[in-house]
């Protein structure tokens, strides 16, 4: 059975979980019930946006799934619904290389990972942080319009998460060090016409791995941030107003900058985890065409 206050839900307290038994103990009694064409009663329980995560990832590692939940959104507020994001993963992954499910705002989750990593000898040599999510309200609208509750569940998951895996980092990485990347996007010094909150956490980012940098730099790991520019991945459908940031590009970008194109963004993180970059700590790689550094559109775009 499971006890749940739903503002608590929403609001990312969803407090004490407990179900009657193990997701494995209910696969194994419906495989029994199926071969042997038993009778078995079944009872569903209330998902929250955090047990129905738990579930699949318990369920994929079981082999049930080829899937993992990529966002979750919460719709309004009491009405005990949700949305959530399915990805399917690529069919061309090496079987043989491990792929593990994580909610970097979970303590629990992050020290699973932890032990099932340790556990088969593995270690960490870097880690790509790639986490943002805010609440409709905290991205649009009046600044003094966003619930708190929106806000401090976007600050855990866009900025406080660099910290958790970092931790996660620290305990698995080797003695010779390692290496932190974040993906940023430049908002410590300006204010976008949209984005609100999340300018605020990603300010927060850009300050924390400059702490973060600080402390674990004496066992050799580093901690640097690539702040791109705008690209149509499938967060950026969930940002209200984005054309107008791929507009802003299109005017002011000193070079041609292709909203379709990851790859070159995903080149400089990958010199940021490599040896290549192992003087490097503390930095911030812009790689938006040179966007911060232009004080007005270009030229040609005023006189189109």
């Amino acid at each position: 059975a499971v006890t749940v206050d739903a503002q608590a839900a929403w609001d990312g307290r969803p407090g004490r979980e407990t179900t009657i038994g193990p997701l494995e103990t209910a696969h194994h009694m419906a495989v029994r019930a199926m071969t042997e064409d038993t009778y078995m009663d079944c009872h569903v329980w209330l998902f929250t946006p955090r047990s129905l995560v738990r579930q699949l990832q318990v369920l994929a590692r079981m082999g049930h799934l080829d899937f993992t939940v990529a966002q979750v959104d919460p719709t309004t507020v009491d009405t005990l619904e949700f949305f959530a994001l399915l990805q399917r993963m690529p069919r061309d992954l090496d079987p043989a290389v491990p792929v593990l499910s994580l909610d970097l705002t979970d303590a629990g989750q992050v020290d699973e990972v932890a032990r099932t990593l340790g556990a088969e000898g593995g270690r960490l040599d870097g880690a790509l942080h790639a986490v943002a999510f805010a609440p409709q309200a905290a991205l649009d609208g009046a600044m003094v319009d966003a619930e708190p509750a929106g806000i401090e569940l976007a600050f855990r998951t866009s900025a406080w998460s660099l910290t958790a895996l970092a931790g996660l980092l620290t305990r698995l990485a080797p003695a010779t060090g390692g290496s932190l990347v974040g993906l940023d996007f430049d908002a410590d010094d300006r204010a976008w016409p949209t984005y609100n909150w999340m300018g605020v956490c990603k300010a927060a980012l850009r300050s924390s791995a400059r702490y973060l940098a600080r402390d674990l730099g004496p066992a050799g790991i580093r901690v640097n941030l690539v702040a791109a520019g705008p690209l149509r991945t499938r967060a950026a459908g969930g940002i209200p107003g984005f054309d107008l940031l791929e507009k802003a590009w299109a005017s002011t970008s000193a070079l041609p900058w292709d909203v379709q194109d990851a790859a070159p963004v995903a080149d400089v993180a990958a010199f940021l985890l490599s040896d290549g970059a192992r003087a490097m700590t503390a930095e911030v790689l812009h790689v938006d065409g040179g966007f911060h550094a232009m004080a007005a559109p270009r030229a040609d775009a005023v006189a189109d």
